[in-house]
């Protein structure tokens, strides 16, 4: 009995190949590939990372982080009026608000700080957490995207 067929196959094709003649390159290779090099040319300002964008896009994509961002704490802040939502929607945003309010008021009086320190910490924490997965999320696409 044969324990090892994989060992026969192995010799078997290793005896086939070294049968065959050498392949040779065509002679225009190099320059075939030279010619889809340079027909690929750069990719797209958006396709790059966010350093190699345009100043102009920077501006306003930061911008735009920034105003969203703004918008989220004006929300959360309580900038919202009974005036403004309709009653349902305000007394529930407003208990919302409360409740948010007591548990970082909790929150800054068990760990001895002012509720300004604790937002700013928790803001620094989130922007740290966010750049993290922006570098991660490059990361991946370049590991995923580019070849080896």
């Amino acid at each position: 009995m044969n324990h090892e067929p994989d060992k026969q196959l192995e010799e078997l094709i290793h005896h086939e190949l070294r049968q065959l003649p050498p392949l040779r390159a065509p002679g225009d290779l190099i320059a075939r590939v030279r010619q889809a090099i340079a027909s690929q040319g750069a990719p797209p300002w958006w396709s790059q990372s966010w350093f190699a964008w345009p100043r102009a896009a920077q501006f306003v994509s930061a911008l735009a982080a920034f105003a969203l961002l703004g918008g989220v704490a004006w929300l959360l802040g309580g900038a919202w009026t009974e005036a403004a939502l309709p009653g349902e929607l305000s007394g529930t945003l407003a208990a919302l608000g409360g409740a948010f309010g007591a548990l970082l008021q909790f929150l800054a009086t068990s760990a001895g700080v002012s509720v300004s320190m604790l937002l700013a910490c928790a803001l620094g924490a989130l922007a740290g957490m966010y750049l993290g997965c922006i570098g991660l999320g490059t990361l991946f696409y370049r590991v995923a995207v580019q070849p080896r």
